[in-house]
């Protein structure tokens, strides 16, 4: 359908603005403000067409004018013929809106001034815009992203946009999804700041389970004091969630290889699972709460991977039998007539929308968490740039082959005589995957595994014998069934499987990487099933300030989030360049001079007295640049680095040695890129000289990329470049965690500085550092 429009002076104004702030073409931008009228309800003004053909004319997306006939028809509406004048009306329509809008947020100025003095603070101008910018378009429904840099405040800024939302009553809840529950903690202490109150969304995963930690005792006797410790503990609390026990608790849980808590092998009559379900029964979603991307996602896996269910208990509760079939009124016809079905999943999306809405519906109102059926929800995704990662994580899983072996030998008794052959037989061939090489090839594995998958799948149907009470032998049942489902899934094509190796356990275990159809189907609901969503990262683009890959990687491909799809200008501050001076040394002859990279940075803090964080890319390097540093030194930095037998507690013992020392260097890899916030915070920030300089050893590449002329290369080159940008921003976050810190300094040592490889890299290190 094409339609050509008039609007006045005043009314042109408005939609030009629209467009420019969109950072989209007219055409898109009258197909989402068409999108719009018809969730407003709006009625069609009529108007008059110019027949002038200099004018404009404008095509709809198949999507909007099947919602737009729909919309028209139900309101009972006369086309007479010339629909244009209906669609020209309801754009119109949206622009009146829009000025009504603008009184909405009349006050907003107002609201953050009041905000910010709670705290003793002063909002900054791109804190300010980016503020306005989330206000804004989660006011319109959208689907936004938001790149702010550090220095901005971007937490601060979430916390006022949800708490104006809110009070205007645009959403009744405002979720704030981050990736670590050390960043919730964060966000929890800023908001008290502020007055602002946040509740955290816990998962099963923070209440201790009495069964696991028997099984534990069972099978890991080198931890019977720590968990005796903790058992004794829980008795004293009379309770098993984790953050309501003593920190020597938490401590030693964080000491553990292995996880206590709750997860879908717990039984029912599990005490700490009772505990869990209570708090989740009693748990109110209004107000502004923070949870976890993996939270969020396992709350759209409850709901998206039961789908079948859902559909067969709603039809049998109302006697209506729905399907997607019958929605559609037949594909064919459809198409026939230039319309575009909505996909499966899309029209899945509608439904719990629409089920969510009746209270009494079990399958929707019994649910764990009901976040995401929530359309009445402003969802804040921070870190956003990991999101995608985290949904993949949720997916995947792992089995120890060595432990699933010892299991299956240890329920003997439980089993009938049929049962103890079949268990016999899996034992067999659970060795033959235990004894392949760690390198085998995917298909290698998969080929035995689909050669043991009929013999796998009778464990599914074993039953345990025991009593209404919890015993190891059940809980070990259940994780043996939780296991061998979990291969079965890993043999279906769209999975990749591998077999590692444990250094310090001695247990091969197998993997499997995250099924990338479910991903999809996951990133692409959680658009569909909220009011609306703003990404918001400090890395969302490249250097040039695209969008493209993180919009690829974010899977923004439904009709839906594209549709609502709104993009802003980055917002970067300037007081990384005021307060961060930057060093870079490239003079190498490549990035392996481990010895002479250890020299520049004994040099480099000759003259300071704050601690140093060193980024490294592996373990070999940081401990052959920690040893040089001891030589080189004769021990007078104290140094701790991490090893891959473990990490788990270096940054606290960083902050400890800093203390009693003074100077301190910690070198770190992995997860320290991104995962570790190391403050002070027994001091002021302006005398927070814990990681007062920050050293990255070079541009985070994790292997070797070989480049051909040929586009998927190229494309792959591209994304993967991406990626390791990503990180490479993220390490930069390191140094700067507390805004009012000053005078700090990066070094970056990287031999290949001036290669074109590294110019996303160079440019964004000048653009923003002060460079000495």
């Amino acid at each position: 359908m094409a339609f050509k429009l008039i609007m006045d002076e005043n009314e042109m104004a408005v939609f030009d603005e629209i467009t420019q702030s969109s950072g989209q073409s007219k055409s898109a931008t009258i197909n989402k403000l068409l999108s719009k009228a018809v969730e407003l309800n709006l009625t069609p003004m009529m108007s008059i067409l110019s027949s002038n053909d200099a004018m404009p004319t404008f095509h709809l997306y198949p999507t909007i004018e099947s919602k737009l006939k729909k919309h028209i028809k139900e309101k009972g509406y006369s086309l007479n013929n010339e629909p244009s004048k209906v669609l020209s009306g309801l754009v119109r329509a949206v622009i009146d809106n829009k000025h009504d809008n603008d009184e909405t947020l009349s006050d907003l100025d107002e609201f953050i001034e009041q905000f910010f003095s709670t705290a003793g603070k002063h909002v900054r101008d791109q804190q300010q815009t980016l503020i306005h910018h989330l206000v804004e378009q989660h006011t319109s429904k959208s689907v936004s992203l938001h790149e702010a840099s550090t220095g901005i405040g971007k937490t601060a800024a979430k916390l006022c946009a949800a708490s104006y939302l809110l009070k205007k009553g645009v959403v009744n809840t405002a979720v704030i999804a981050v990736p670590t529950n050390k960043l919730i903690t964060q966000i929890s202490k800023e908001a008290t700041a502020f007055g602002v109150d946040v509740r955290q969304l816990k998962s099963r995963r923070e209440f201790i389970s009495p069964s696991a930690i028997e099984l534990a005792l069972e099978e890991s006797p080198k931890d019977t004091d720590v968990l005796a410790f903790i058992n004794a503990e829980i008795e004293k609390a009379n309770t098993y969630e984790l953050s309501r026990l003593p920190k020597a608790v938490i401590d030693a849980v964080d000491q553990l290889k292995y996880a206590i808590g709750c997860d879908n092998s717990t039984p029912d009559n599990d005490l700490a699972l009772q505990e869990y379900q209570r708090y989740i029964e009693s748990f109110n979603p209004a107000g502004i709460i923070v949870t976890t991307h993996s939270m969020l996602a396992l709350d759209l896996q409850m709901l998206l991977f039961k789908r079948n269910g859902v559909i067969a208990q709603y039809s049998e509760k109302t006697g209506k039998k729905i399907s997607y079939k019958s929605y559609t009124d037949d594909t064919k016809k459809l198409k026939q007539r230039g319309l575009i079905a909505p996909s499966y999943d899309e029209w899945f999306c509608d439904l719990l929308i629409a089920l969510s809405r009746e209270a009494k519906f079990e399958a929707v109102s019994r649910l764990p968490y009901s976040l995401t059926t929530n359309y009445n929800m402003a969802l804040f995704i921070d870190e956003a740039h990991l999101y995608k990662s985290n949904v993949e994580l949720s997916l995947s899983s792992s089995v120890s082959l060595n432990l699933l072996i010892s299991r299956l030998s240890s329920v003997d008794k439980m089993l009938t005589g049929k049962q103890k052959q079949q268990s016999k037989a899996m034992i067999k061939a659970l060795s033959i995957l235990s004894d392949m090489p760690v390198d085998t090839a995917s298909d290698a594995i998969k080929y035995r595994l689909i050669d043991f998958i009929d013999l796998f799948k009778h464990s599914r149907s074993w039953t345990s014998k025991g009593s209404g009470q919890v015993t190891t032998d059940e809980l070990r049942l259940n994780r043996i069934k939780k296991s061998i489902e979990s291969l079965i899934t890993f043999s279906e094509d769209y999975h990749d499987v591998f077999i590692t190796s444990s250094r310090k356990q001695k247990r091969k275990s197998i993997h499997s990487n995250h099924d990338s159809f479910n991903t999809w189907l996951i990133l692409s609901s959680t658009h569909q099933l909220t009011h609306s969503v703003s990404y918001t990262s400090g890395t969302l683009n490249d250097s040039t300030g695209h969008y493209r890959h993180s919009i690829g990687a974010l899977r923004l491909k439904s009709s839906a989030a594209k549709n609502r799809l709104v993009t802003n200008a980055s917002l970067n501050s300037d007081w990384l360049f005021k307060n961060v001076t930057l060093t870079v040394n490239h003079q190498f002859t490549d990035n392996f001079q481990y010895a002479e990279k250890a020299k520049v940075i004994v040099d480099e803090l000759a003259d300071r007295s704050g601690g140093a964080l060193v980024l490294g890319n592996s373990f070999e390097e940081i401990e052959a640049i920690a040893l040089e540093i001891q030589r080189l030194t004769n021990g007078a930095f104290p140094l701790i680095w991490d090893t891959p037998n473990g990490a788990k507690n270096n940054a606290k013992s960083f902050l400890e040695l800093y203390k009693e020392n003074g100077k301190t260097i910690y070198l770190a890899t992995g997860a320290a890129w991104h995962g570790i916030d190391i403050t002070d915070r027994d001091v002021p920030a302006n005398e927070d000289n814990l990681i007062q300089t920050l050293i990255i050893t070079r541009a985070p590449f994790e292997n070797i990329i070989r480049s051909d002329n040929s586009e998927l290369a190229k494309y792959q080159w591209l994304s993967y470049l991406h990626k390791t940008y990503v990180k490479f921003k993220q390490g930069l976050g390191r140094l700067v965690r507390r805004s009012a810190r000053e005078n700090m300094h990066l070094l970056y040592l990287d031999a290949e500085y001036n290669k074109e490889s590294r110019r996303e890299f160079k440019h964004y290190l000048e653009r923003n550092y002060q460079h000495r």
